[in-house]
């Protein structure tokens, strides 16, 4: 009978990635309008390995369309904005998530952890369940998502 481990040395690979060498890291998207107020919020976890920079370069490379595929969300309501017609809950002015967005996304990185699905491992020959999580501190892009007049979303990818 083959040894175990012989399909590996049949298949030509550059390199072997442990699933323990990754770690969840996540994009995060806030849609503003040309009023500057911000209602909706996105987020998407992946499962990376390599530097911090290599993974936040990967993030930044999919921050321009993924907000297409990610976990939305809204404002929460705990964030009121006064407005002249009255009090508007779930809403929040783009400058405020520019300057401390993480209290904003703490329901969406949630929402990504309790996304995370449950996984299977053989060990010793025998299978057990284990689920990746989303560990602090964690990577993160924070991408902004332009809603224009037409309908266009576009995300101002930063560099």
């Amino acid at each position: 009978m083959p040894h175990p481990d012989s399909w590996l040395r049949n298949s030509p690979t550059q390199r072997s990635v442990s699933h323990s060498d990754a770690e969840i890291c996540v994009n995060c998207w806030y849609f503003v309008d040309s009023t500057g107020i911000v209602l909706r919020l996105a987020a998407k976890g992946y499962a990376l390995s390599g530097t911090d920079a290599e993974k936040l370069a990967i993030l930044k490379a999919l921050s321009g369309t993924d907000h297409l595929t990610a976990i939305h969300g809204k404002v929460p309501s705990k964030y009121v904005l006064a407005t002249s017609e009255g009090e508007l809950h779930g809403a929040v002015p783009a400058e405020a998530i520019a300057t401390d967005p993480i209290p904003v996304f703490d329901e969406l990185f949630q929402a990504v952890n309790d996304s995370l699905p449950d996984l299977i491992r053989s060990v010793d020959d025998n299978y057990e369940r284990f689920t990746m999580e989303l560990t602090e501190p964690f990577l993160w892009v924070l991408t902004v998502v332009f809603e224009a007049p037409d309908g266009t979303l576009i995300a101002r990818v930063s560099d």
